[in-house]
């Protein structure tokens, strides 16, 4: 894109197009409702998993004589493919209708997210490259701090700033035709 517009978007195109396989995944998962029994065995899954990923890194980071061995905290390593799988069938199985009875503001946060979801999912992946080169004004990503801190508060401050951008431009004319 530089060679012919004079600029780039700075953007690795494995980025953009590399996890388009979750959404063709949850089309396909669209009709599945798990049952209680089936929803708690999805949530004991996900909490096997968790811890798992979180041993076999602690070890081969061991075994690497503390060189970070990462393989299994990336995002479409096999065991997070399989657990982010599990988590998308609990959620999507709950009863939301019971929820939103229950916490009236929790129905208009899942509203006013859903409306910007896909324009959440591709302007976080600017932020987070953001955040981690510093050009905010801080530097912020998994290892800024200890990470059971850091990637919280990552992950609230990606969000809301990508939530804040989407709204914003939604509000622009003619761009808001456009903006998902």
């Amino acid at each position: 894109m530089r060679r012919y517009l004079g600029f780039e978007i700075g953007i690795d195109i494995y980025v953009t197009v590399g996890f388009m396989g979750y959404f063709v995944l949850g089309y396909f998962l669209r009709p599945v409702m798990l049952n209680r029994r089936q929803m708690m065995l999805c949530l004991g899954a996900v909490i096997v998993l968790s811890l798992g990923t979180m041993a076999i890194t602690h070890y081969l980071t061991v075994q690497g004589d503390g060189k970070f061995g990462g393989f299994f905290t990336m995002n479409l390593s096999p065991n997070i493919m399989i657990l982010s799988t599990i988590f998308f069938l609990f959620m999507k199985s709950l009863d939301y209708k019971n929820i939103y009875q229950r916490h009236p503001w929790f129905a208009w946060f899942v509203t006013q997210v859903s409306s910007t979801s896909f324009g959440l999912y591709l302007v976080h992946v600017m932020l987070v490259e953001d955040f981690r080169s510093g050009r905010p004004g801080i530097t912020l990503h998994g290892m800024t701090w200890h990470p059971a801190i850091a990637i919280p508060v990552l992950t609230i401050a990606t969000m809301f700033v990508s939530y804040l951008i989407v709204k914003r431009m939604q509000q622009i004319p003619y761009i808001k035709h456009i903006v998902p």
